[in-house]
């Protein structure tokens, strides 16, 4: 395995054109990227809810249920990320580059 994991390493630094550096540097990449946590941290409570909500969608069949459950799951992480995590971010970086805690740190 660690050998593979070498040699696939070394083919895409001798083809830089062909790196998956490319397509993930794209902005809807970074964009999945920058809120992948709060996706993650939004996860298992959007599963419960959508299964406990399971029988009423499961009516429209299994692969409509499972879909509507990951637009869930994703939905709510942007909104978490966008309402929670950006704004505490914000407030963070500004108290740390306030005069009085560079002078304290």
């Amino acid at each position: 395995p660690v050998l593979g994991a070498a040699a696939v390493i070394g083919g895409l630094h001798a083809r830089p054109e062909a790196s998956p550096a490319r397509w993930l540097g794209c902005a809807p990449m970074r964009a999945i990227g920058a809120r992948s946590y709060s996706i993650y941290l939004c996860t298992e409570p959007a599963r419960s809810i959508a299964e406990h909500f399971w029988r009423y969608l499961d009516c429209w069949g299994g692969d409509v249920a499972i879909l509507l459950s990951l637009v869930l799951c994703a939905g709510s992480g942007v909104l978490f990320y966008l309402a929670v995590e950006r704004p505490l971010m914000r407030y963070f970086h500004n108290w740390y580059k306030a005069p009085e805690v560079r002078a304290r740190v």
